[in-house]
């Protein structure tokens, strides 16, 4: 019983220390969400990127969307921002697939759910991306329309090219 108890105490000892590594955080940044078309700021809203080696988890914090609708969430990424035109990659960088090649531009759905009458909603999911610390992130919030019971889940994991919010995470 006392080995039991000495190896127990030792393994907790092992991973106490191991911990703080386990939980350590990669390239952290964060920015407000925008409106779209205008970029205001959309008050007490932040989008966050978290990103470790080829994998970052986005988060979207966010308020003033249609209540009872349908969103999706959508990263648009350049992982080799320093490719791009003008100090700041846009969709000028991926008129063509040479262009996109050159900038690592990668589209990737990140989530989608509808949202409750107060037009406030969290999101979040991990996506993949080459150089995911070095990436430059345009994070898009796309509106389905009123929630449909009978379109659902299907509603919300569709591509829509009606943005309504965008969060820019700079390299």
């Amino acid at each position: 019983m006392k080995t039991r108890i000495i190896l127990t105490a030792a393994i907790v000892a092992l991973l106490m220390a191991a911990l703080p590594g386990l939980v350590a955080a990669g390239d952290q940044r964060s920015a407000p969400m925008q409106t779209l078309p205008g970029f205001v700021e959309v008050d007490g809203s932040q989008v966050s990127v978290n990103a470790t080696g080829d994998r970052a988890r986005v988060t979207v914090k966010t308020s003033g969307l249609e209540g009872h609708y349908a969103y999706t969430l959508w990263s648009f990424s350049f992982s080799k921002p320093w490719n791009c035109s003008g100090g700041a990659c846009g969709f000028d960088d991926t008129e063509t697939a040479a262009q996109r090649a050159a900038v690592g531009y990668m589209v990737q759905f990140v989530a989608g759910h509808p949202v409750g009458g107060n037009g406030k909603v969290n999101f979040g999911g991990t996506i993949t991306v080459p150089n995911a610390a070095g990436a430059e992130y345009h994070i898009v919030i796309a509106d389905h329309g009123v929630k449909d019971p009978a379109q659902l889940p299907e509603q919300i994991k569709t591509p829509s090219p009606d943005g309504v919010q965008i969060g820019i995470i700079l390299p």
